[in-house]
This record gives C-alpha cells, sequence and structure tokens, in this order.
C-alpha cells in the first residue's frame, strides 16, 4: 500500500468521524437554545460542512425499498432517517439569515428506492410489444416492402390462373379468336378493294377503247 492510500484512507477515517459525531449530537444541535449570537452562526457553518459529507456519503451507505423505507450498510457512522438531514437544522436555525453563503447550501436527498427501478423496468418492458409494431407500420421501408410483397403476390397468383386453369385457357381462345376475326375481315376489305380496282380498271379500258373508236 502506498503513501497514497494511506492517505485517502486517512481522510476517509476522519470524515467517517466527523459524521458519526453529527448524528451522536443531533439532538443537542436541535435544540434552539444553542444558538446564540457568533455561536449560532459557528454552528450553521457547520452544517454546511456535515451537508457535504451528508451527500457524499448518503448512497453508499443506505440501500433503500419504496415499501421498507432504507437499510443502513454503515450503522455507527451514518443513519438515514430522513429525519438527521441536515436541512432540518438549517431551516430549525434559521441560517440564512447570515452572511455565510446560504445559496450553496445543497438539499440532499435519499437514494431512489431499489424496487422503483424493478416497477419501471417491468413497465417499460409491457409497453415495447405495443410500441415496437407502432414504429414497424411508421416505418417507409416497412410500407413499401410489404405494398411490393403484395403486389408480387397478386400478380404471381393471377399468371398461376391464367398459365395453368381453363380460366387461361379460356383467355387464349378468346384472344386466338378476336385475331381470327381480325384476320377475317381484313381479308375481307382487301378483296373487296380489290374487286373495285379490277372494276374500275375495266371501266376505264372501254372508256378509252370507245374513245379510240370515235
Amino acid at each position: 500500500m502506498n503513501n497514497k492510500d494511506k492517505n485517502i484512507n486517512f481522510y476517509e477515517q476522519k470524515e467517517k468521524k466527523y459524521l458519526h459525531d453529527y448524528f451522536k449530537n443531533y439532538e443537542k444541535l436541535k435544540d434552539e437554545n444553542i444558538c446564540k449570537d457568533d455561536e449560532c452562526k459557528r454552528y450553521c457553518k457547520y452544517i454546511f460542512f456535515i451537508n457535504d459529507l451528508y451527500g457524499k456519503y448518503i448512497n453508499r451507505s443506505c440501500y433503500c425499498y419504496k415499501s421498507e423505507g432504507c437499510k443502513e450498510h454503515y450503522p455507527y457512522y451514518f443513519k438515514c432517517d430522513d429525519n438527521y438531514n441536515p436541512h432540518t437544522l438549517f431551516e430549525k436555525l434559521q441560517c440564512k439569515k447570515f452572511e455565510y453563503p446560504s445559496n450553496d447550501f445543497k438539499i440532499v436527498t435519499s437514494p431512489i428506492p431499489v424496487d422503483y427501478h424493478v416497477k419501471l423496468l417491468n413497465k417499460k418492458s409491457s409497453i415495447i410489444p405495443e410500441v415496437v409494431p407502432d414504429k414497424i407500420t411508421s416505418d417507409p421501408y416497412y410500407t413499401f416492402a410489404l405494398g411490393s410483397f403484395g403486389f408480387l403476390g397478386v400478380f404471381l397468383i393471377l399468371f398461376t390462373l391464367y398459365k395453368f386453369t381453363p380460366m387461361g385457357s379460356y383467355f387464349n381462345n378468346t384472344d386466338a379468336r378476336s385475331k381470327e376475326s381480325y384476320f377475317e375481315n381484313f381479308e375481307q376489305q382487301f378483296l373487296e378493294d380489290e374487286v373495285q380496282f379490277t372494276h374500275g380498271n375495266t371501266q376505264n379500258r372501254r372508256m378509252r377503247i370507245a374513245y379510240h373508236q370515235a
């Protein structure tokens, strides 16, 4: 163990001794009769000092539950009962009236109960299944993918019906009949045009013959 570790342990032991004496003498400090003039100012300065140590050690010294209160890990130098909070003495002794920078006094609160975290995790786990689908359905990529798969599914069904069922044969025959009818009409029109063309040429020839005879 080096000198630095020894110094740290020494200072920690001194801080624990200060806290021990504070809790031991708390009832005396709470007596308003001790607060007179300069002596009262000295007590208020002491409360500022203890409040810093109180905030430093409370989380490591107290293990709190929402239903059972706080358990003390180190009862020989730290009491977890909120009645011992230095802020109580700060208000009772009216330390704000002194020139000491009272605005720097930080109110220390008890640690958050352990079972609070457990309940919070359970609550979040029950919310997640409801939140996740909402996030998925609100995702543009998910919406696009879902629409694409739906379109492909409909296309595959129609292709299967067309290719491998009597319905497909019906459409094929209908299409063939339509094409056949179209070409028949086209051929008939072509023949009519040809007849008219031939008849027209015959008339022209006759007219030319009549012209030469004249």
